[in-house]
Order: structure tokens, then C-alpha cells, then sequence
């Protein structure tokens, strides 16, 4: 992984753990909660985040955590990560 993949990569794990939410009737949502750093910073991690593959929109038009992101947030600084699917699959 390149320094400025593993930078960017650094920088979507600081926001908090993927985790599902589900309302009474409806689909699971992967919200995507980050807490503190400055508004540059959220925005930046936003953009990158939907770039890279990490956030995608839903059928309302709402950004959360895609399958491909929360599988890259649970590995960690891994080089490689396993997908939902089994298939393992290269973080660049």
C-alpha cells in the first residue's frame, strides 16, 4: 500500500465502527458517525470515502458505509482484506 493510500485509509478509520440500524419496517442502513475532527477534515474524509469506495448512497439518496468499506474498516491496516463474498481482495 502506498503512503498516500495508507494515509487516506487512516483517515476513514477514524470515524467510528460500521454498525447496522434498522428501523421498524425497512432496510438495514449502514449510518456513517464521525465525531471530532475539524469540518475540513469531515469534509475531506467524506469526499475520499466516496472515492475510494468506502461510503456509497442508498436508494433515498442517503451516503453510508458500502459492503466493500465496512470489510476494508474491519482489516485494519491489513494490505489485503476478505470481502463479504469470501473473495480476499487488495486495499489499495
Amino acid at each position: 500500500m502506498s503512503a498516500a493510500a495508507a494515509i487516506r485509509a487512516a483517515l476513514l478509520r477514524s470515524f467510528s465502527a460500521p454498525s447496522p440500524c434498522q428501523q421498524e419496517r425497512g432496510a438495514e442502513h449502514w449510518p456513517i458517525n464521525l465525531h471530532g475532527p475539524c469540518a475540513e477534515d469531515k469534509a475531506w474524509s467524506f469526499i475520499i470515502g466516496i472515492e475510494d469506495g468506502w461510503f456509497s448512497y442508498d436508494r433515498s439518496g442517503h451516503l453510508q458505509w458500502s459492503p466493500m468499506g465496512r470489510d476494508r474498516y474491519a482489516a485494519g491496516d491489513s494490505a489485503s482484506f476478505t470481502e463479504a463474498s469470501g473473495q480476499t481482495a487488495f486495499a489499495f
